[in-house]
């Protein structure tokens, strides 16, 4: 909205979230949110929650499955009904140092910053399908979009904001 719009009129559907005027400062720029368990913190209305759930597998459409932690393998993108990677489940979540090594030996990465978490992300998003791609952007496009990540590291969800905003 500008200054110039009656607040009462209604706006255009998909629209209310973006100013009409140049001034950047007016405009509502989809944005990141970081998430917070705080006492009275609510999300902003209209904002999606990209991060995961409560677990790897279960986890959102939206979510970066892979995570600090983890091992993950690229795969044979040409005709593996597995999906473009590969993730080293451990027993209960514990390691042991011969899996470690074996895991290593086969290819497996281990990610241990954000940056690499999000470089990953962006790997995986490369093998989306252009149908994918749009409901991205369908989805997702004017929306600020919420995830538990600090503001100051790298996040999968400034990757889905290029995306979507492009």
């Amino acid at each position: 909205m500008t200054k110039d719009t009656d607040p009462r009129e209604p706006q255009p559907i998909g629209m209310s979230h973006f100013s009409t005027s140049n001034d950047a400062e007016e405009r509502d720029i989809p944005r990141r949110i970081q998430r917070r368990r705080t006492k009275g913190w609510r999300m902003p209305v209209g904002a999606i929650y990209v991060g995961r759930r409560y677990s790897v597998i279960g986890s959102g459409k939206w979510s970066n499955p892979f995570f600090i932690g983890g091992y993950f393998k690229r795969g044979d993108l040409v005709g593996d009904y597995r999906g473009p990677f590969r993730m080293l489940y451990s027993q209960r979540g514990i390691w042991r140092p011969e899996d470690i090594e074996a895991a290593l030996c086969e290819g497996y990465t281990l990610i241990e910053t954000a940056e690499q978490a999000v470089e990953w992300y962006q790997w995986y998003v490369s093998t989306w399908s252009a149908e994918f791609i749009a409901a991205c952007k369908a989805e997702l496009e004017g929306r600020d979009l919420a995830c538990w990540c600090s503001l100051d590291q790298p996040c999968h969800a400034s990757v889905l904001l290029e995306i979507a905003n492009a």
